[in-house]
């Protein structure tokens, strides 16, 4: 069986796929089996010219399934390249779909901006390049992530309209508030029960957010205020009529 989980980067699709792996018994991992890197560390697979992700699949559910069951996460950038290929559609109509979205943003986008300046995209992995407190605050930046992530959010909208792919749509920040119970209901999508083998149940949910993620938001909202807020400045036609100082002043002298 390969049920699919789609969504945008940042999303805490990481914890989500690893609670949902988790209850059916294996250990916690990301799925995200299409990301470009993960292809090109398979040097021993070879696709099949006619069914090039069908083949893939056959090849992961063969190395990497549990029990027969894989689950693949995919980003829209990743569904967005495996459309060239025929096979790609058919691997996904009648499947099970998850569609996961946050509800916040601007949070996901000011993660998406930190993680790529730290390059650290989970917790407990160790900055690649820039440490956390070295990160400086971008207001151009964050509202180009957070442009993207709502962008992207739309595309995969369309593409489940376009195709009539049915799917349940879960929200991490409800999986956060109620793991267990967003987990029952991602499962009886599914069409799986609690694995006999299931591991102990996780410790508190931790993610990557900090106090800078915190400071950074509340300095884009008040950023975002400021870009908004009416101050005479923009230089567009204009939406009402105005008078002009001469057209006033003889009015009040015709008053007079």
């Amino acid at each position: 069986m390969i049920f699919w989980i789609l969504t945008t980067p940042r999303s805490g699709s990481n914890y989500v796929a690893g609670e949902i792996w988790r209850r059916l018994g294996g250990e916690p991992k990301p799925m995200e089996y299409f990301n470009p890197e993960s292809v090109a560390c398979r040097p021993d697979f070879t696709p099949d010219p006619a069914a090039p992700v069908q083949s893939y699949l056959d090849h992961l559910v063969a190395r990497e399934g549990l029990g027969g069951i894989l689950g693949v996460k995919m980003l829209w950038g990743q569904v967005q390249a495996c459309c060239r290929y025929p096979d790609f559609l058919s691997a996904l109509t009648g499947r099970k779909i998850v569609r996961l979205r946050r509800r916040d943003v601007i949070r996901q986008g000011i993660s998406l901006f930190i993680m790529r300046q730290t390059g650290a995209w989970a917790s407990g992995v160790a900055p690649r390049r820039l440490r956390l407190d070295e990160v400086s605050y971008d207001y151009g930046a964050i509202a180009a992530a957070v442009d993207r992530i709502e962008r992207h959010n739309s595309l995969l909208d369309r593409f489940f309209a376009a195709f009539g792919l049915e799917h349940l749509s879960i929200c991490y920040e409800d999986f956060v508030a109620a793991p267990d119970a967003e987990t029952d209901r991602v499962l009886a999508h599914l069409g799986l029960g609690r694995a006999t083998g299931a591991l102990p149940a996780a410790e508190p949910f931790a993610g990557q957010s900090t106090g800078v993620n915190d400071t950074f938001r509340e300095r884009f909202l008040a950023d975002e205020r400021a870009r908004l807020r009416g101050d005479g400045a923009f230089r567009g036609p204009p939406l009402f009529p105005t008078a002009s100082p001469t057209s006033a002043a003889d009015s009040d002298a015709a008053s007079d």
